[in-house]
């Protein structure tokens, strides 16, 4: 493979889309010396702000919608948009060896040349699944736009093992995939810092992050006000109950404002959303990742994958919700920190507390970092690579 076009809903260059996937993804196979074309299949515009901001709020009056309907990215006119932008970069690059697709909507319907889909859910199971609800009529178009493209595709490929499972019976088809566990999305080499054996090298120092995590007094929460608040309201009255037995210990929250809890505690540090693509925010992600204590994340149902391996990576005990993805992972009994089974704020404070406390602590860390260390995109773009041969 030489080159290849890369599309996904948003601009795969910029550290902040999607979690960071895409940009990981273009950068590792760049890495691997193949030509990357990147193509916004979605881009912003003044039509997206009109339909996100006025004509969603007039279908959800018209429908009585309890919660916003579809955003402009999920729609008929986007597919529309989608589709020409995708005719156009074919015709400019027409020997391409694949044409990759992040998230399941489209596929390549104009040459020969190869789809390869990547994504997490479908619309369709994140309605059922996860949310144990029928797909929204308002969303049934789009979920007829994906199984048109996830059939289609030659190949499909889901991050989690549960959803491939899934969307192989749902769709009957032997072009999907699951290579394994999640993928770190590890930016600290753009940053200046690198990391070996457990020591974390940047300005000209080096750290110990074992050691200095044993000597740390930072819980860290990281998610999204519209899917983790109720998470992160129970990690917050459970720090409250530890603050007294632990006056030193501070509860750093990214992702989410003091507006967004409606509550200023002392000890509670609110960094809102950080954005990698930014260096001063990069650099104090990855600064709370170094000195996190513990991550902690009690939200029932999913209690967001990706943060909580990305602090496992740099060797942080995890106090976690057992959501169905993560036990499938790394089983019911987890070796490098511990489930909340009770969802009390009683139950998080004493596994906050026994996780740090506890005389195996570095033994923890040492085998949070062992569960994850070989989920890096070097390796995960050697199994796409391979799955393609």
């Amino acid at each position: 493979m030489k080159e290849v076009l890369f599309f996904s809903c948003g601009d795969s260059r910029n550290a902040s889309t999607w979690s960071n996937v895409p940009f990981c993804f273009v950068k590792s196979l760049e890495k691997k010396g193949i030509l990357v074309h990147t193509v916004n299949i979605c881009p912003y515009n003044l039509l997206n702000d009109i339909f996100d901001l006025f004509l969603r709020r007039v279908v959800d009056f018209l429908f009585l919608m309890k919660s916003r309907s579809v955003y402009f990215h999920y729609s008929h006119i986007c597919e529309y948009i989608g589709y020409r932008i995708i005719k156009k970069a074919i015709k400019q690059h027409p020997n391409v060896d694949l044409c990759f697709f992040i998230g399941y909507g489209f596929y390549n319907k104009y040459s020969n040349t190869p789809s390869i889909l990547f994504g997490d859910w479908t619309t369709e199971q994140s309605f059922i699944v996860r949310k144990g609800v029928s797909v929204p009529y308002l969303w049934r178009r789009r979920c007829i736009q994906e199984e048109n493209a996830i059939t289609n595709a030659e190949y499909v490929i889901s991050i989690f093992q549960n959803c491939a499972k899934w969307m192989k019976d749902r769709y009957h088809s032997l072009n999907i995939f699951h290579l394994g566990g999640n993928v770190i999305n590890d930016l600290t080499s753009l940053i200046g810092w690198k990391m070996e054996n457990g020591i974390i090298f940047y300005d000209d120092h080096a750290v110990d992050m074992i050691m200095h995590k044993k000597h740390a007094h930072v819980i860290l929460f990281v998610g999204k006000p519209d899917r983790y608040k109720e998470g992160a309201n129970t990690t917050i009255s459970a720090f409250k109950l530890l603050k007294k037995e632990f006056p030193k210990l501070e509860l750093h929250i990214i992702g989410m404002t003091k507006n967004d809890i409606g509550e200023d505690i002392e000890g509670v540090i609110y960094h809102g959303y950080l954005h990698k693509d930014k260096t001063n925010e990069c650099i104090l992600y990855y600064e709370l990742l170094l000195n996190a204590k513990v991550i902690v994340n009690p939200t029932p149902m999913w209690a967001a994958y990706s943060s909580i391996i990305e602090a496992m990576y740099f060797y942080t005990p995890v106090i976690v919700s057992p959501f169905d993805e993560f036990v499938k992972d790394f089983g019911e009994n987890i070796s490098f920190g511990c489930y909340n089974y009770d969802f009390s704020v009683d139950s998080v404070a004493m596994n906050i507390r026994n996780v740090i406390n506890n005389v195996e602590y570095q033994n923890y860390c040492l085998l949070a970092h062992e569960a994850v260390k070989d989920n890096t995109w070097d390796l995960y773009i050697k199994k796409i690579l391979t799955l393609l041969t």
